[in-house]
């Protein structure tokens, strides 16, 4: 019959030890990720915050496994594991209300692009239509072809506008699933490191 395996004080030292480097190390990673897509900042501009956002979800289960590993490397330091898991709940909250803002910005950059495609597709028929009218068509190209182009734009700018919003929800979609994910992450690993302080 197999023995369980003993682990001594200093093996248990050693793996928190590990823990905490590598913890760190990601923790240095998933700030330096950030401040790269983040710089330089632009936070009132719509295209710049959706992109962070998607970018800031993408990268963030990097921060949720190194807090894990930093907050085992600290377990056996009261204060630090008290501190470290405050700092878990409030920012897995921030990261549940931030679903809040890329779901509304990514509305708005739908309606936005949107406006910005049907009046660009408004423009070419006018300016067809204009030169239709004032006879400035090239000798070439006959009324019923000019018509044929503007039907043809306004069905391309239906398409691109299909696509661009199917686009536009996949990454919404994708970056409030992520955000939200790690944010209850985040407060799942607060719970644990102040449900081990309240037993000790």
């Amino acid at each position: 019959m197999n023995k369980p395996i003993q682990y001594s004080d200093s093996q248990a030292l050693f793996g928190r030890s590990l823990c905490l480097i590598v913890g760190l190390a990601c923790l240095l990673g998933f700030l330096v990720d950030v401040a790269v897509i983040g710089l330089p900042l632009n936070l009132f501009s719509l295209e710049w915050r959706v992109n962070f956002c998607q970018q800031l979800g993408d990268r963030s289960i990097l921060f949720l496994a190194g807090v894990a590993l930093l907050l085992y490397g600290v377990s056996k330091k009261r204060e630090l594991t008290k501190r470290l898991s405050r700092t878990c709940l409030i920012i897995g909250v921030v990261y549940v209300f931030s679903s809040v803002v890329v779901i509304h910005d990514s509305i708005t950059l739908k309606d936005q692009t949107f406006r910005e495609l049907n009046e660009q597709k408004r423009e070419l028929q006018t300016t067809i239509k204009e030169s239709q009218e004032s006879g400035q068509l090239p000798s070439d190209i006959s009324q019923s072809e000019a018509e044929q182009v503007s039907n043809s734009i306004a069905d391309r700018a239906e398409v691109i506008r299909r696509d661009a919003g199917r686009d536009i929800v996949k990454v919404a979609v994708a970056s409030v699933g992520n955000l939200v994910a790690v944010g209850l992450g985040l407060i799942g690993l607060s719970r644990v490191g102040l449900n081990r302080l309240s037993k000790y």
